[in-house]
């Protein structure tokens, strides 16, 4: 069965410091539903969009996370 894929949304994980206001990509989760189940990754990512398009990419190439 293909999974199903919906509802994707992204929050930073982790309050911004001075220290991560300087790095390039910091930890990202991504909420998303798989075949009607609710589901948590975390990825580092420039932003939220960004961390979004990076787990859309892994579910587009049949990756399971």
């Amino acid at each position: 069965m293909k999974e199903k894929y919906t509802d994707y949304s992204a929050y930073v994980s982790r309050s911004n410091t001075a220290e991560t206001d300087m790095m390039e990509k910091v930890w990202h989760t991504v909420d998303f539903t798989q075949n009607g189940k609710p589901k948590s990754v975390n990825v580092l990512a420039t932003d939220p969009m960004d961390a979004i398009i990076c787990i859309r990419v892994q579910h587009e190439a049949g990756a399971k996370i």
